[in-house]
């Protein structure tokens, strides 16, 4: 199980709660993310919908691979681009 930093607390609560620890801060990063790069071309959150899906894996070294994006060719590059800038 990987256990994202900040989320150590709920080792003794089991795997859901580490779980869902997890994708709240994955979440909360890459929306953070995704806001810088919309304001670097001077346009909002709330100025663009978007409905994708990210899915990907982290291997032994804790790296994130595989990534796929499921979603409209605009959605992919950005994204991507985000997701990327988070990761690294």
């Amino acid at each position: 199980m990987v256990i994202y930093p900040g989320c150590e607390k709920f080792e003794k609560h089991g795997n859901q709660e580490l779980m869902d620890c997890f994708s709240k801060k994955i979440n909360k990063g890459f929306l953070i993310e995704l806001e810088n790069l919309l304001a670097e071309i001077n346009l909002k959150i709330t100025q663009v919908k978007i409905d994708a899906k990210v899915k990907f894996q982290i291997n032994a070294d804790g790296e994130f691979v595989n990534l796929e994006i499921d979603g409209t060719q605009d959605e992919k590059i950005l994204l991507k681009k985000s997701f990327i800038n988070y990761a690294l």
